[in-house]
Formats: structure tokens, C-alpha cells, sequence
């Protein structure tokens, strides 16, 4: 699994540039360039989102890995094998985004 480093601090998943979730999805099936992918997983943070994320997933500290699973439907990317990135290191940003097509997969790189 990739090391994710997240930029996207508006997503209710955010949490010290890393992703409270276990697996995300990036999509971009027809992706040329990594402003053509966006990441699915997305959810825009607000009070009840948070607390909801927070509640679901306990002491967050003792449960975020930087290891990611990416599921991902951007096949013109080189590390894209059989719907899974298999970059070392992949960085999601989208900083002022507040809807999943405003952010992207910094990692991309078109085969």
C-alpha cells in the first residue's frame, strides 16, 4: 500500500495530512493530466460530518496509518495496475476544495 500524504484539509477525513480511511478511490478513468482525477472518498467537513467521522472511527491517534489502500480507476496512470496505485508515495490536494472534483491525485503521471 502507498504512504498517502492528504492536502485536502476541507474533507471530514483530513486528519494531519493523512486520510482517516482505510481505502480510497481515486477516479480519472480517461485521465491525462492529474487536474483530470479527483479523489471519490471525498466527504467536505463540516460540525456534523466531523463528529459523526470522529465518532465512527474512536481515538483517532491510535488508528490513522500513513499506508493507504488506493483504489483507483485512473488506468493511463503508470502506477495504476489492475485498479490499484502502486506508487511508493501518493499525495492527494485540493486545498480550497469543497466538492470531490476540485480535488486530484498529485501522484498522476500519464503513461
Amino acid at each position: 500500500m502507498p504512504i498517502l500524504k492528504c492536502g485536502v484539509t476541507g474533507c471530514a477525513y483530513f486528519y494531519d495530512e493523512k486520510c482517516s480511511k482505510s481505502v480510497i478511490k481515486v477516479s480519472g478513468s480517461d485521465a491525462l493530466r492529474e487536474l483530470d482525477t479527483s479523489c471519490v472518498s471525498f466527504q467536505l467537513r463540516n460540525r456534523e460530518a466531523s463528529d459523526n467521522y470522529n465518532l465512527e472511527i474512536g481515538t483517532i491517534d491510535d488508528i490513522i496509518s500513513e499506508n493507504v489502500s488506493v483504489n483507483c480507476e485512473a488506468k493511463t496512470c503508470i502506477y495504476n495496475r489492475n485498479y490499484l496505485c502502486y506508487a511508493k508515495e501518493i499525495k492527494i490536494d485540493g486545498t480550497r476544495a469543497r466538492e470531490k472534483h476540485e480535488t486530484f491525485c498529485h501522484s498522476f503521471v500519464n503513461r
